[in-house]
Parts: structure tokens; C-alpha cells; sequence
């Protein structure tokens, strides 16, 4: 069954993320880059809690796959979408050394691509796809673990995770990359758990937005409050964010559980924006770099300077990447790279950032 009000939540998501990197540049010059930067921190793990939701969802009610049956299904999804980035971002890193050595330097690109495939670090963004293969290959057995003990589930995953976390946080050298899956496991098994639960917690979060609201504005308080004492701001890896994030999620789908049927514009435009929110978010960084990139060639830079600088700058790059994204998605090559087909859009549901 389409959910609308998780189409939404993905929507919501994908612009979040878009302002998380633009806001980056300007964190340690504006407050309002700070700020901005901060109040979207839930974006990641809010994708990846959609990721679970979206992967239980899908099986409700049916038989579940094998765990060869679901890797063949699923993983290809991100796979493929993931090495054609990839390379495509090697190529427009390394477009200066090309140009300087032409096809005879193509080879020497062979060892640094193998490395950035391996580690998620051809481009800043596609670390989050290294977390969500592995979340994949553990799906089936988490699947069976919710089944059958949802609560221990749930408790662990919430250890493991807070445990990870506060590992990071504390720089204690575990030796863990921030990729590895113990940091978001928790977002992951929350996301299976709601869909788990939908009914109860649908009628729990019903008409109940205001309330929520204000628990989750003293989440966002108590975040900015842990910026300003340890001075690590632009974290999306801190226990802090945890509990926002979880009450980010459970905000927003209360408001949105109360609009889900609306036919405004703005309904249809977040419908747009949840269908192509794997394309948007792969391609967004690219056209944020390009146009940084000119405007400084051609002298426009100051323009974006200070924080109506930074506001202009998330308008465009947003609307140069949507309009990208509408225009790819007349083209049936845009589907291996994560968009959704147009002509096909009736049989195709809108993918979760899987980010």
C-alpha cells in the first residue's frame, strides 16, 4: 500500500540533505550557516531509517524472500547506480590530470577508482551507500530477528548503536570507520520496527503534531546546547542526533499523516521529489561543485557570500538539479543511475535513499 506520508518524509529528506552540503561552506562564518547546518541533521539518518521502514513495509503480509532471493533483488538497486557514480566522479576529479596526460593516464586511475569503490570516497555523498549495502546484506537476518524478538532487537540495536556513536564522538580509536554499520544500525532496525508496528503507532502520532512538536524542539535544543559546549558542530555521528533524529521522524509523520491526501501543488511536487530522491541525492553534489566552480572562474563568488549568499546558493542548486532530474527523466538511460523513468513512472515505486 503507497504511504504518502512517508513519500513526504522522503521529500523532505532529499532537501535536507542538499542543504546540509550547502550550508557546510558557511557553518564556521554565518550563524544561520551553523544553525541551518544543525537543524538538518537528521537527514542521513532519517534516510536510513526510511530504508528499513520501506524494506518490512514492502513485506507485510507476504512470504519472505530467501536471503539470495532478496541480495538479487534489492541490492543491484544500489549497486549499479553506485559504481556508475563513482565513476563518473573519478573521471570529474581527476578531468585536470586527463586533460594533462589524455588517454594514456586512464590506466593510472585504475588503483585510486578500485580504492574509492571500496570505501565510498570518490566523492563526499557516497559513503552513505557503503552503509546501505551493508544494512542489506544484514536485512534478512534482522528481518527474522524482528519476527521473532522485536523488542531484543530493537533494545541491542539501540546499544550497539549509542555505543558506536559515542565511540566517535569521544574519539576513542576503535579502529571504525564511520561507514561501519554499528553507528546507523539503530535508524535501520527503528525503520523496521515502525513498519512493524504502523497501526499502533499511526493511531498514537494521530492528531497528536503540536505535542510532538515541542518534545521535538527541546531535541533540537538540547543538540544546539551540545554544539555550543563541545564545539563540534556539522556532526551527524553523536548521541544527540540520535534522539533527534527519532523525533524528527516522528514529527514529521504526524504532520504529514494530516496532509497526506492533499492535492495542492506543493503535495504533487513532494510526490515528484520522493519518486526521484536516489537521483536527486547522487546527483546534487556535482552541480553544487560546477557551479561553485564558475562562479568563481567568471568572478560571480562574492556574489553567494555571507548568509543570502547561502540562501541563494541552496535555491539554485536545487532547482538546477531538480530541472536536471526532470529532464533525465525522459530518458530511459536514467534509470541505471538511480532516476525514475517517466514513461514508467505508473509501475515503478519511488525508491528510498537505500538514502
Amino acid at each position: 500500500m503507497r504511504l504518502r506520508e512517508i513519500d513526504f518524509i522522503r521529500a523532505l529528506a532529499a532537501l535536507s540533505v542538499i542543504a546540509i552540503h550547502i550550508t557546510a561552506s558557511y557553518v564556521s562564518d554565518t550563524t544561520l550557516g551553523r544553525a541551518w547546518n544543525e537543524i538538518m541533521r537528521y537527514a542521513v539518518p532519517l534516510f536510513i531509517i526510511l530504508s528499513g521502514f520501506v524494506l518490512f513495509n514492502s513485506e507485510r503480509g507476504r512470504s519472505p524472500l530467501s536471503y539470495l532471493q532478496f541480495q538479487r533483488k534489492r541490492m543491484g538497486k544500489v549497486l549499479i547506480p553506485y559504481v556508475l557514480w563513482t565513476l563518473l566522479y573519478v573521471l570529474y576529479i581527476a578531468r585536470q590530470f586527463l586533460r594533462d596526460n589524455g588517454w594514456e593516464g586512464i590506466p593510472r586511475l585504475y588503483s585510486p577508482t578500485l580504492d574509492h569503490l571500496y570505501y565510498g570516497t570518490a566523492f563526499y555523498h557516497l559513503y552513505f551507500l557503503i552503509i546501505t549495502f551493508q544494512l542489506y546484506l544484514l536485512y534478512p537476518l534482522l528481518r527474522d530477528a524482528m519476527i521473532r524478538k522485536p523488542q531484543w532487537l530493537l533494545g541491542g540495536s539501540f546499544l550497539v548503536t549509542a555505543f558506536a556513536q559515542t565511540a566517535a564522538y569521544m574519539h576513542w580509536d576503535l579502529g571504525w570507520r564511520i561507514t561501519f554499520f554499528p553507528h546507523w544500525l539503530f535508524f535501520f532496525v527503528f525503520g523496521m520496527y515502525f513498519a512493524q508496528n504502523l497501526e499502533s503507532w499511526r493511531a498514537k502520532l494521530s492528531g497528536r503534531a503540536g505535542w510532538i512538536g515541542l518534545v521535538w524542539l527541546g531535541s533540537l535544543g538540547l543538540l544546539f546546547l551540545d554544539g555550543y559546549l563541545s564545539d563540534k558542530w556539522a556532526y551527524s555521528v553523536k548521541p544527540s542526533v540520535m534522539l533527534y533524529t527519532l523525533l524528527s521522524f516522528l514529527f514529521f509523520y504526524a504532520v504529514f499523516l494530516r496532509v497526506a491526501e492533499t492535492k495542492r501543488v506543493w503535495g504533487k511536487m513532494f510526490d515528484w521529489l520522493s519518486a526521484q530522491s536516489f537521483l536527486i541525492f547522487l546527483l546534487h553534489p556535482l552541480v553544487l561543485n560546477l557551479m561553485g566552480n564558475q562562479l568563481k572562474k567568471y568572478g560571480y563568488g562574492e556574489l553567494f557570500d555571507g548568509s543570502f549568499g547561502m540562501v541563494m546558493m541552496y535555491l539554485l542548486v536545487t532547482l538546477v538539479t531538480c530541472l536536471l532530474t526532470w529532464i533525465a527523466s525522459f530518458v530511459p538511460l536514467t534509470v541505471p543511475f538511480g532516476g525514475v523513468y517517466r514513461k514508467k513512472k505508473t509501475n515503478n515505486k519511488p525508491r528510498s535513499l537505500q538514502a
